[in-house]
């Protein structure tokens, strides 16, 4: 999930090392240590920490200034790969001669323990005894809570959004955050999901997100399809004010066959489609009509959506789960927020601000 593009990063770093030992040269954004032997150096938002060794260059990208424990653990990490897959290394540099990289990779991951970097997702099948004991636990059951929430919009998530999401809910520091994931790793709640996995998968994921939210949500966002308004704006061009107006009546016809239904969706897409034909053609009673009967129905999925956040809200409240109660007064708090209809002044507002702060003061 990080932006950096690998061939100018290698690129830069090359360049930045031969400044840096060019002695007519003065870099400042490499900081030799001659000591330890490293580099170091600022890219993008990013620190920089190399290492040479005997035959590969350790380059670790982070978030914040290297610590001493991990400088001396890239040491040691060089001391044992390097004799353990000595030939190996030597034969690709020199011969070009391939070979498994994926031991190698294993062992990069264990050495360095990086398994909360990879994306996450949660286990197909989890005994019942393991869910009683994530429920026991307010952290691990507002992270699994959270988890099944990410996991709605994408097949897999990070822990680092995940930490963002909790630090939203609530003021908890992130090495019990982290306490708490590494338990649901250890007991394989959670496991890390091979890249090659996704990048697999994520077509015909997509596909099923897409179907998931067409035929659950009642109130998703207008999806415009390119191709049917290029198809009804190409019929615009024989389309006269007389079968213009009959176009609209029937597709109005439609979207209040949709609305007896609740398909907010079709709804607003068939108004939404003569809105578009009134507009060109400039029928100005007919796209004052629409946009109040698009408002009104858009109102009124607002109104759902906030009543069903509050009421999750209040009943995780009244069992006692305070994160997720915390998490569905905040998507009110949102909508009530973004919603046009109300002022800042609304007291629903206020009271919610109340709820979640006091919510927060019980963790």
């Amino acid at each position: 999930g990080v932006d950096i593009d690998a061939n100018l990063l290698s690129g830069f770093i090359q360049a930045n090392i031969t400044f840096s030992e060019s002695s007519g040269v003065s870099n400042k954004n490499v900081v030799p240590s001659f000591e330890y032997q490293f580099y170091e150096f600022q890219y993008k938002k990013f620190n920089i920490l190399l290492k040479d060794g005997d035959i590969i260059r350790v380059c670790l990208i982070l978030d914040h200034k290297a610590s001493i424990k991990l400088r001396n653990q890239v040491f040691q990490f060089l001391e044992s790969f390097e004799p353990q897959f000595k030939e190996e290394l030597i034969d690709f540099r020199e011969k070009g001669v391939h070979f498994n990289f994926q031991d190698k990779i294993d062992y990069i991951v264990e050495f360095f323990n990086i398994y909360l970097m990879f994306p996450m997702t949660l286990a197909r099948s989890i005994p019942p005894y393991e869910l009683d004991k994530v429920k026991g636990n307010l952290v691990q059951k507002a992270i699994y809570n959270l988890a099944k929430e990410m996991l709605t919009i994408k097949p897999f998530f990070f822990i680092n959004n995940m930490l963002i999401r909790l630090k939203n809910i609530a003021d908890i520091e992130d090495e019990v955050i982290l306490y708490e994931l590494y338990q649901l790793l250890e007991r394989k709640i959670i496991s890390p999901t091979p890249i090659e996995t996704i990048a697999n998968n994520i077509e015909s994921g997509q596909t099923a997100d897409r179907d998931k939210m067409i035929k659950s949500s009642l109130i998703s966002p207008i999806i415009n399809n390119n191709a049917d308004l290029k198809d009804l704006k190409e019929q615009l061009k024989t389309m006269d004010a007389f079968s213009a107006r009959r176009w609209i009546k029937e597709t109005k016809k439609k979207a209040r066959a949709a609305a007896k239904d609740s398909k907010f969706q079709v709804t607003l897409n068939e108004y939404n489609r003569a809105l578009l034909i009134a507009k060109e053609l400039n029928f100005k009673d007919e796209i004052a009509k629409i946009s109040l009967k698009i408002f009104n129905i858009e109102s009124k999925s607002k109104y759902i959506e906030l009543d069903f956040n509050i009421e999750k809200a209040e009943t995780a409240e009244k069992n006692g789960d305070v994160f997720n109660s915390i998490n569905f007064y905040q998507h009110a708090l949102k909508i009530l927020n973004e919603f046009k209809v109300y002022s800042v002044a609304d007291p629903r507002i206020r009271k919610l601000k109340k709820k979640i702060q006091r919510l927060r003061e019980e963790i």
